[in-house]
């Protein structure tokens, strides 16, 4: 095992050095892309008007002009059907769908939530200015809840997602940049998530299976997040919001309560709501040819996030995250070899502990497949993963996975001994920008699993 966590590690760090430069050719070709089709497309001056003439192919200079033409004339982009202008609109926000600014959504819950959607609601240009306000209503078949309002100048793509309002920080689920969103934003937001069949089998990474109990979280918290693009392909961001969260019985009815197996001190925090003022500060470079849908380029994201308890029940600490992606073409641009290294530490405060509510897991659907959602959890994580895709149609792929990974307690070294790991196959729909359905079936040494993930990429 550890044999095979060094090989993993050392082909990572090759890696990521060969994905940068590729990465960066990547983001200079769509801006001469760009360029080029703005000139295709502005009017001619008037002296350009008075010496536009056919080209005349029978002379070499005739030959270049007549090339030139033709490739301006393709610069165009390509046409979407009406289901693809639909999906990309809904993505957005729901914006163009004729709808009064509705939109149904699909997915949106974490791991774990089973299937599940709700409606969605985007009003642009509020009075006339630049402000939006969007909201959404969220259900799930297991009973989840999830309501959110922003307000402001909305981003898009997602940097709440860093900023520790879904879930609690870390940046495992940053989909990526818009290049076409705004430069700068400031927006507020507000949620309320009610998640009753949560998944608790002891701390660390040698808890056992068999101790599977659940527990609820209901949730409200209060953001506002300013961020700036410091380039189309970089952004810094910062926040700070309230949050209060309650734990309470668990209503899977197959399962234990987390109470009748774990006492405070094997689940630090489980009869204590926690009370947090929290704030936090993230920095992104993504240089992916398409965020959505990677085919090539690099991405490294970094978050800390500072959670100070209000009620002085000892819980404050802070959370540091950092992710880095590579995609490599493999022979075609249809092929792609992707890897991850993500990783997460909490730290608290003098005296204080992290509840085991807001520590760092492995297992489910985006982090180690093939184990049990929130199989792992403890105060610092460190996951990686690796993928060949294969798209043999813009509307479908394949992939092969593995995943390795591990959780650990304030203390111990980061480094990567004793690493869990899980291996699978993947089929996804997607269209050229984006994916819509994933399916993964992912094998560790405690069974197979099945992972169905609405507009989810896994990485």
């Amino acid at each position: 095992m550890r044999k095979r966590a060094t090989i993993l590690f050392c082909f990572l760090c090759f890696f990521f050095k060969g994905s940068i430069s590729k990465a960066s050719t990547n983001s200079a070709l769509f801006d001469s892309e760009l360029i080029a089709e703005d000139l295709a497309l502005s009017p001619p001056s008037d002296q350009t008007q008075t010496s536009e003439q056919p080209a005349d192919s029978t002379t070499r200079q005739g030959t270049l002009d007549a090339s030139r033409e033709n490739k301006m004339g393709q610069l165009q982009s390509p046409k979407l059907s009406r289901f693809e202008k639909y999906w990309q609109n809904s993505e957005k926000g729901g914006l163009g769908t004729g709808w009064w600014g509705f939109s149904p959504k699909l997915g949106g819950f974490d791991s774990g939530a089973g299937p599940g959607g709700g409606i969605r609601y985007w009003r642009r240009d509020i009075f006339g200015t630049p402000l939006e306000f969007q909201g959404q209503a969220l259900f799930s078949i297991r009973g989840y809840k999830i309501y959110k309002l922003d307000f402001g100048k909305v981003m898009r793509s997602d940097v709440h997602r860093l900023m520790g309002v879904r879930g609690y920080g870390g940046l495992v689920n940053f989909r990526g940049l818009d290049k076409k969103d705004y430069n700068f934003f400031w927006f507020g937001t507000f949620r309320y998530r009610s998640l009753p069949e949560e998944d608790f089998f002891g701390l660390g990474n040698d808890s056992l299976e068999d101790n599977d109990t659940d527990f609820k979280i209901k949730d409200k918290t209060f953001f506002g997040t300013v961020a700036y693009r410091l380039l189309p392909w970089a952004l810094t961001a910062g926040g700070a919001g309230y949050l209060k969260v309650d734990i309470l019985p668990g209503e899977d009815g197959t399962l234990p309560n987390t109470e009748t197996i774990f006492d405070p001190s094997t689940a630090p925090g489980l009869f204590q709501d926690a009370h947090y003022f929290y704030g936090g500060a993230a920095f992104i470079v993504d240089l992916r040819d398409r965020p959505y849908n990677p085919h090539s380029g690099f991405f490294f994201g970094f978050d800390y996030l500072r959670y100070n308890d209000t009620k002085e029940t000892n819980f404050s600490f802070s959370k540091t995250s950092y992710d880095l992606r590579g995609y490599v073409p493999v022979f075609a641009d249809n092929r792609t070899l992707a890897v991850q290294l993500y990783t997460s530490m909490s730290k608290p405060q003098d005296g204080n502990i992290v509840p085991f509510y807001m520590m760092e897991t492995l297992g489910g659907a985006d982090v180690l497949r093939g184990f049990d959602t929130y199989r792992f959890r403890d105060e610092n994580l460190i996951a990686l993963s690796a993928e060949y895709r294969w798209e043999p149609s813009k509307f479908w792929e394949l992939a092969l996975f593995y995943d390795a990974g591990k959780v650990f307690p304030q203390g111990d070294s980061w480094n990567f001994s004793d690493l869990k790991d899980g291996y699978g196959i993947g089929f996804r729909l997607k269209l050229e920008k984006s994916v819509i359905l994933r399916f993964d079936v992912g094998h560790s040494e405690e069974g197979t699993s099945l992972y169905i993930k609405v507009s989810s990429p896994s990485f």
